[in-house]
């Protein structure tokens, strides 16, 4: 409680004491973007699994998560304390340094290092680290209720670097930064300790359609690729996205819902027949109206076994 002009001093010294088991984090080897200002409570950590792939899966981009994993490497540039020299000589303390913490990273290369740049936007986000023994480490904030403590993302200046050309002893070099107050690993820190390995919690792939040929009247058909190397979905996903259910399809001029009749597979371009109700009232009156086609969100799609996936839209023509 709070005393208007009471000074805390010795009263918040800590004892120096303690027991067999001790909190001794790892080598840092990942970190997890996560909501500005979500508190993960209680309830939500003791299913730590469910309660990552669920966040992981979210329909708004705001919602969700964003792990990068498998760092092999850290600079550690973090500043010293700074004091300042008084005029008999001696010092004192004014602040801490900031944590300065420049991570590498080699699995998703380039493709992962274009993707992160797309968080560089110069204010704050927030994250969560993990070390080697899958100690998530976050800081220790009240939860919504204001009665109970949860683990929030540590709020960081994150910067994802240029890549580094590869050299005649080094291989190219990609990289994070991350620049933050101590005060959240130190006075502050909050950590779960998981029960299962933090880098399965993947980040989605981005589902990139084209159109194969021109739009019938009501007839698309559509060609579905993901990864850096455009590998069609065809081969194995073409049994779960044959579905009108796998589909969303919105009149471009409106924003209203376009029934969607059917979905067939098409061998002859590994791809997939849509055809739209030309009955609907949504449906584009005239030949040349838009309409924009998607999957359905990446929650969706996991019901439907397609897993760590979000599809991006395209807009064509009814035909």
């Amino acid at each position: 409680m709070a005393t208007l002009n009471e000074i805390i001093c010795a009263t918040n010294i800590k004892n120096t004491g303690f027991g067999e088991c001790v909190i001794d984090p790892g080598k840092i080897m990942g970190a997890i973007r996560v909501p500005r200002g979500k508190v993960y409570t209680q309830a939500e950590l003791t299913a730590l699994r469910a309660t990552l792939e669920a966040d992981r899966l979210a329909a708004l981009k705001a919602n969700r998560i964003f792990p990068i994993h498998n760092f092999v490497g850290v600079t550690d540039n973090s500043e010293d304390v700074v004091f300042e020299t008084l005029e008999y000589g001696s010092q004192k303390p004014v602040r801490d340094g900031n944590y300065r913490l420049t991570y590498r990273y080699t699995d998703g290369a380039l493709c992962l290092s274009n993707a992160l740049q797309t968080h560089n936007f110069g204010g704050l986000t927030s994250w969560l680290f993990y070390d080697d023994k899958d100690l998530l480490l976050g800081w220790r904030k009240l939860d919504a209720t204001g009665l109970a403590y949860g683990l929030a993302g540590i709020p960081c200046v994150f910067h994802a670097l240029k890549w580094r050309q590869a050299t005649g002893s080094t291989s190219p070099i990609y990289s994070v930064y991350f620049d933050f107050d101590p005060k959240y690993f130190n006075k502050y820190l909050g950590f779960v300790q998981a029960d299962f390995p933090l880098n399965e919690i993947t980040g989605l792939q981005n589902i990139n359609l084209s159109q194969s040929g021109a739009s019938a009247a009501g007839v698309i058909k559509l060609i579905a690729k993901a990864g850096c190397d455009g590998a069609n979905l065809y081969p194995l996903y073409n049994g779960q996205l044959d579905t009108p259910t796998a589909w969303t399809a919105i009149n471009a001029a409106t924003g209203n819902v376009i029934t969607i009749d059917s979905v067939a597979v098409d061998a002859n371009i590994s791809g997939f027949t849509l055809t739209l109700d030309d009955a609907d009232a949504d449906y584009p009156a005239t030949s040349g109206g838009l309409v924009t086609i998607n999957l359905v969100d990446p929650a969706a799609l996991d019901a439907l076994d397609v897993s760590g996936y979000e599809g991006i839209a395209i807009t064509t023509t009814r035909g």
